[in-house]
């Protein structure tokens, strides 16, 4: 089912989000960039899209409390390629979790895409089901922060 149409009506604010997938860019140059935007109905003066927010503070916070957890460096944490990264993915979860920032912005900090974001959250949220000592570990790890 196509998603409805964008109503559209003077004055109105949209918010407007395309990105390449694993980081890729979608616009060969400044120009390409500008002409979509212009297509889209954007104009140069002040209606142009913002950039993603940032990952808040707080995140490098939680990092560090599941490395402490997991008993392993930031480093191994922030690393991809490892399948079986149990503290990575941890991390990611909580990170999504707890720090309300997108799947985009948590993706530059862990150095994957924001599919790959959601796919760590949900395999994680999926074994803290039926996991009890990761459900014990995640229980530490949230203390630990609101503790800080």
């Amino acid at each position: 089912m196509a998603r409805p149409l964008r109503i559209k009506f003077p004055g109105a604010f949209y918010h407007v989000m395309n990105s390449g997938n694993t980081g890729m860019k979608i616009y060969r140059s400044e120009r390409d960039r500008e002409k979509f935007l212009f297509k889209q109905g954007f104009e140069k003066q002040g209606n142009s899209p913002t950039e993603n927010p940032e990952t808040p503070p707080n995140a490098d916070e939680l990092i560090q409390a599941v490395s402490d957890e997991f008993d392993c460096g930031i480093k191994n944490i922030l690393r991809k390629g490892k399948k079986s990264n149990l503290a990575r993915h941890v991390a990611i979860y909580l990170c999504w979790q707890l720090t309300g920032a997108t799947s985009v912005a948590l993706g530059r900090r862990f150095d994957i895409c924001g599919a790959g974001i959601a796919a760590r959250h949900a395999r994680i949220a999926k074994k803290l089901r039926t996991d009890r000592k990761l459900k014990g570990r995640d229980d530490r790890i949230r203390r630990k922060i609101q503790n800080i």
